[in-house]
């Protein structure tokens, strides 16, 4: 999941909500604001399963990533990720009515959320609303997977906001506007003189070469990824590989895990206190060394270890609410990577620390696979796309270290 500019929705929902129905709304204004949830209503009083299923997913890769729900992210790669905006809702004399995004609401307030962030639309005049307004806190998922006519039995009436269509030019003039900043696509052949380590992607542990090689310039990191994958090992020794993302967006086995985002420039702005492990990463500058880098990157975790046991845990139990373990000991193995985001134009440090956790049973309704570590192996020899998805890159590079600790 990659963040995007969080003034990036409002202008974007504007112009698409003036061209599809600037004739009913008149003047429209667009503002990014954080609402509390139970001030929202919605025309729709029951959700259905699977679109709700696909929203609690994606609340827990907001919490992951450590992105506050819902600024406008990239849900997938930088470079073919679905483009979600956030939730838009109406302010009305009914008062705010979500347009789009009632299952993400949902599944916040029942995640027991207070807040999250939305595009609020502040229109010239106030059609009538398409149905009755009903409390969010009112509004529930059907048990069955056949439920259509509560969502959309109001679309046939003239007051029913075309969302879809908001939606759809909303996304594209968003698109338009981060290529925009990004530039100019060059050919490969422009580029070749460029230094090479600019926008490449790195990984590397304490045994790699890489460890006495030193950053340049442009890829000292701005943020920090304090990352914890849990390795769920089952009695028969197979492990688990899950796909928490919603489905279309990723589709990539990985380990359970959970982030502590940090970023340099909150780092920088903190006010001097005990030793929280910020000045060795605030230290990394051009010269210095992956190695330096890798114990920055300890340090921070150290000196953050409060905030980030919280996270991890937080986070991992989002995936699976029964996956109880301790991230204050000595993980089996660590690597690092630096990644480069194209749309902040900016790299990220992750620091990968992998914990075993050794269960006898879990109830799981997410796409997964309990593989053995050697089988893991063999496959990915034979296919890119073992069991049809795509495997993350820290899953490969940690299975040596797995299977000499299953």
């Amino acid at each position: 999941m990659t963040p995007l500019s969080p003034d990036l929705a409002a202008p974007a929902w504007r112009q698409a909500v003036t061209d599809s129905w600037g004739d009913r709304f008149g003047a429209v204004e667009v503002t990014r604001e954080r609402v509390e949830l139970r001030s929202l209503s919605s025309v729709i009083e029951l959700v259905a399963p699977e679109p709700y299923l696909s929203a609690q997913a994606l609340l827990c890769a907001f919490t992951r990533a450590g992105i506050p729900p819902y600024l406008p992210v990239l849900a997938g790669p930088p470079s073919a990720g679905p483009l979600l905006l956030g939730p838009l809702v109406e302010r009305h004399p009914d008062g705010l009515l979500i347009l789009d995004g009632v299952h993400r609401c949902l599944a916040a307030l029942r995640q027991g959320l207070e807040t999250v962030w939305v595009s609020v639309l502040t229109a010239e005049t106030h059609p009538p609303a398409a149905g009755s307004p009903v409390p969010l806190t009112e509004v529930t998922p059907s048990g069955s997977a056949r439920t259509r006519t509560p969502l959309f039995r109001h679309t046939g009436n003239p007051d029913f906001r075309p969302t879809d269509v908001f939606l759809s030019r909303a996304q594209a003039g968003a698109r338009r506007e981060i290529e925009r900043l990004r530039g100019p696509r060059r050919h490969p052949a422009e580029s070749r003189d460029e230094d090479p380590m600019t926008n490449a992607d790195y990984s590397w542990d304490q045994d790699s070469d890489l460890n006495d090689d030193r950053l340049n310039a442009a890829v000292v990191p701005q943020r920090y990824a304090l990352t914890a994958p849990q390795v769920v090992v089952n009695s028969a020794k197979e492990i688990l590989v899950v796909d928490p993302h919603p489905a279309g967006t990723w589709d990539t086995w990985m380990f359970p895990y959970a982030s502590l985002i940090l970023t340099r420039a909150e780092l920088a702005a903190a006010p001097d206190g005990p030793d929280d492990g910020t000045r060795p990463v605030l230290a990394i500058e051009e010269g210095s060394t992956f190695r330096a880098l890798s114990e920055a990157l300890g340090q921070l975790r150290v000196g953050r270890q409060e905030a980030y046991v919280s996270a991890i845990r937080t986070g991992v139990n989002n995936v699976i609410a029964d996956l109880n373990g301790t991230w204050s000991g000595r993980p089996f193995y660590t690597n690092y990577s630096l990644k480069f985001s194209r749309t902040s134009n900016s790299y990220t440090a992750y620091e990968f620390s992998y914990f075993l956790n050794h269960v006898t049973a879990l109830d799981l309704d997410l796409p997964h696979v309990w593989i053995e570590p050697s089988r893991l192996a063999e496959e990915l020899d034979r296919s890119e796309t073992p069991f049809g998805r795509k495997v993350s890159s820290n899953v490969a590079d940690a299975l040596a270290a797995i299977r000499s600790s299953v």
